[in-house]
C-alpha cells in the first residue's frame, strides 16, 4: 500500500476526518449538503473531497446559547 497523501476519502475515511459517524456522512450526501463523486460503474459507492468537507463543516457552524 501506498503512503501517498490523497484528497479522496470513502465514506468511513470521511467520517473519521470530520469526527462524524458514517451515518452523518451518507445523511449529508443523500440532502445533497455535502458533495459526492460516484465511482465505479452502479454509482453506489463514492468519494468525497477533503475541500468539500472542510467546506461542509464550516456551513454547519453552531454558535452555544447565551
Amino acid at each position: 500500500m501506498s503512503d501517498i497523501e490523497t484528497p479522496w476519502l470513502n465514506q468511513k475515511e470521511a467520517a473519521e476526518y470530520a469526527k462524524q459517524s458514517v451515518d452523518s456522512i451518507r445523511a449529508a450526501v443523500k440532502s445533497g449538503d455535502l458533495v459526492a463523486y460516484a465511482i465505479g460503474k452502479s454509482g453506489r459507492d463514492f468519494r468525497l473531497n477533503r475541500d468539500d468537507i472542510d467546506a461542509w463543516m464550516r456551513s454547519r457552524t453552531w454558535e452555544p446559547a447565551s
